[in-house]
């Protein structure tokens, strides 16, 4: 299941390469309504260990 777009997803991964998890929480919050700071961190963490783990759950596997 895909939660956000392609773009959004370079997006996040660019922001996160170049200004770690805080900065890939700020880009995700502009795509998703996350109010609570630690369900966004969470939502980052997960996002970033599925991207590392071959992307399935960002890719619809």
């Amino acid at each position: 299941m895909q939660l956000i777009d392609e773009k959004a997803t370079q997006a996040i991964r660019r922001a996160f390469a170049a200004g770690g998890l805080g900065a890939a929480v700020q880009e995700l919050r502009r795509y998703v309504v996350i109010e609570d700071e630690r369900m966004a961190l969470a939502t980052v963490e997960a996002f970033l260990a599925s991207d590392r783990n071959g992307g399935a759950e960002t890719q619809g596997r």
